[in-house]
């Protein structure tokens, strides 16, 4: 005789998927968790900044740079995600590093932004010279 044990299997399928969402949710909510600015104002809806996000890079898991329409430039370090101040209210296109060195945004009328990763130096504004 020939016993099928679907009443024990399914469940620990329905407990894993729940946990798989459980843990899926808290980690979504700790990366995406409120930006405020220094001088304590906190973007609410929708988190974490409300401009369109144009390009991504990541030196690392504990180092990614994100930016965005109006001079929107975010970075993550490992447990948080911070509004950095980029200078300008251009778009900005696209985001690219040299591993452990220099970081370097493009945007809206040829502007270049560079930072440096090892200090925590302002964004540069490399081109045009006269841009807002």
């Amino acid at each position: 005789m020939h016993v099928h044990h679907t009443s024990t299997i399914r469940p620990i399928k329905i407990l894993l998927a729940a946990a798989a969402f459980i843990l899926f949710f808290i980690v979504s909510q700790q990366a995406w968790a409120k930006i405020c600015s220094q001088d304590t104002w906190c973007g609410e809806n929708p988190l974490p900044q409300g401009n369109h996000l144009n390009g991504v890079w990541a030196d690392s898991g504990i180092d990614i740079f994100a930016v965005g329409e109006a001079g929107t430039i975010l970075h993550y370090n490992g447990n948080n995600w911070t509004d950095m101040d980029s200078g300008t209210t251009q778009s900005l296109h696209g985001v690219w590093g040299n591993r452990g060195s220099d970081v370097f945004v493009v945007g809206e009328d040829g502007i270049i932004l560079r930072r440096t990763l090892k200090d925590d130096f302002p964004w540069v504004l490399f081109l045009p010279r006269n841009s807002t």
